[in-house]
Formats: C-alpha cells, sequence, structure tokens
C-alpha cells in the first residue's frame, strides 16, 4: 500500500512544483488519502 501511495505521489510533486494551486490540491488530497487510510488501519474491515 505505502509503495503503492509513493508511486502515485512521485508524478504529482513534479506537476505540484509547477503550479502553486496544484499543490493545494495535491496536500488536500494526500491528506485526505491518508485520513482515510489511517480509518481504515484503526478499525479493520
Amino acid at each position: 500500500m505505502f509503495l503503492a501511495v509513493e508511486n502515485t505521489h512521485a508524478p504529482c510533486t513534479c506537476i505540484c512544483t509547477k503550479n502553486l494551486l496544484s499543490i493545494s490540491v495535491c496536500v488536500s488530497f494526500w491528506h485526505w488519502v491518508g485520513a482515510v487510510w489511517k480509518t481504515d488501519l484503526d478499525e479493520p474491515s
């Protein structure tokens, strides 16, 4: 799971460095992913 996130994050970071708005979207997205992932860890289905 972690490796998949890192692989997806790389191109996002590249885009973010070129566009300040993209940084905001990218950060918001990864905060959301982190929150969902943490919830899955805290409450295993």
